[in-house]
């Protein structure tokens, strides 16, 4: 499973040259939404070793709930080391 950050979602949309074709690969095979909710908003503040921006904390949180590879060209959380965070650079 996958989980694209905005800006990926918003490159798909666009058919956007920046999103990398591994990145577009795996939206092909894996598009499924997920829905956030309290238990994710409650990891989201008490993710260890990831910046304090909050819709990077929720997006991280929901990735890791549901054990997703997030497709993110976020410096940020590409270099993050919070637990179980599995990331998929989308940029070219």
């Amino acid at each position: 499973m996958i989980l694209l950050d905005t800006h990926a979602l918003v490159w798909l949309e666009a058919g956007d040259a920046r999103l990398e074709r591994r990145a577009l690969d795996r939206i092909r095979t894996a598009w499924r939404e997920l829905a956030l909710d309290g238990h994710i908003g409650l990891e989201a503040t008490q993710l260890p070793g990831l910046h304090s921006d909050p819709a990077d904390r929720l997006i991280a949180a929901t990735a890791v709930a549901h054990e997703a590879c997030l497709v993110t060209a976020d410096r940020r959380l590409l270099d993050s080391r919070a637990p179980g965070l599995r990331c998929l650079d989308a940029a070219r």
